[in-house]
């Protein structure tokens, strides 16, 4: 069921995804125009269940050359001359998944950080002592 909902001036917003089998329902924000002021909250829900395999896989190969052409861009920024290296010779889909998250290297180290930055020194403290005697004995 689709459904839209104003987003406050202050709100802060994630889109998000919940996969059921073939029917994956998102929610992801909208503007009514390019230069308008005002989000909106749209969720509808994605019926994959008629989509074959090829079908899949030229809808992500679009979404994956956009990807692609802004990371090209960025890596020839000063020289456009050179329009093939290596590193876009043959892309490695599952690892691009895996290792991006919202268009940014997934870091655990710093994922943990930022967790430990949320906690109060003490429980910080206590939550290393703790790590740090579990390792001890390894």
């Amino acid at each position: 069921m689709a459904s839209i909902r104003k987003l406050s001036a202050t709100e802060k917003f994630s889109s998000s995804q919940v996969l059921a089998d073939k029917l994956n329902t998102v929610t992801f924000a909208v503007r009514p125009e390019k230069d308008s002021q005002a989000n909106y909250a749209l969720t509808c829900a994605l019926d994959f269940s008629a989509v074959t395999n090829e079908e899949l896989i030229t809808l992500a190969t679009r979404a994956i050359v956009i990807d692609l052409q802004r990371k090209w861009r960025v890596s020839h920024a000063g020289d456009k001359t050179e329009p093939t290296t290596n590193e876009f010779a043959t892309v490695d889909v599952h690892k691009m998944i895996t290792e991006t998250t919202k268009g940014k290297p997934a870091n655990p180290a710093a994922k943990a950080k930022k967790a430990l930055d949320l906690l109060s020194p003490e429980a910080r403290k206590a939550l290393l002592d703790e790590y740090m005697k579990s390792i001890a004995g390894k």
